[in-house]
């Protein structure tokens, strides 16, 4: 499974179960009453899109090369530390799951990446062959 395996934070995950393993962990981690407890509401339904997202959905994603969705849970673990911090939250302790699954999350999106170049796809995508607005 070279798409895993080319990428070091993916690498001891070693199939497509373990990728579906390693996401279920992550979103149970994020959308866990020890990361969302005393942030603002806007926050638990940001971190529900981890669940929103189903595990089998994860191995296919990267395999099509869908960079954005990875950008996309970043952005979104970024706004949950945001507000983490933002609510006094600032041990290591408390950012860990935050911490954790941006390093998996990033792997993930290297990985997507990684496909996607191979497919002739390029990320961040070019202007080349884009219709032009103006």
């Amino acid at each position: 499974m070279s798409w895993i395996e080319d990428v070091p934070a993916l690498a001891r995950l070693k199939s497509t179960e373990g990728v579906e393993s390693v996401w279920r962990e992550i979103a149970g981690n994020i959308y866990s009453g020890r990361v969302l407890q005393g942030l603002p509401k806007y926050i638990e339904r940001i971190a529900f899109a981890f669940y929103d997202v189903e595990a089998a959905q994860i191995p296919k994603a990267i395999r099509d090369g869908d960079v954005a969705l990875f950008i996309a849970m970043i952005i979104r673990l970024d706004q949950i530390e945001r507000a983490m911090t933002d609510a006094g939250h600032t041990s290591v302790g408390e950012h860990a799951p935050i911490l954790y699954a941006r390093h998996i999350v990033e792997g993930m999106r290297q990985a997507a990446e990684n496909q996607l170049v191979a497919k002739g796809g390029a990320w961040p995508p070019t202007s080349a062959g884009s219709s032009s607005t103006g």
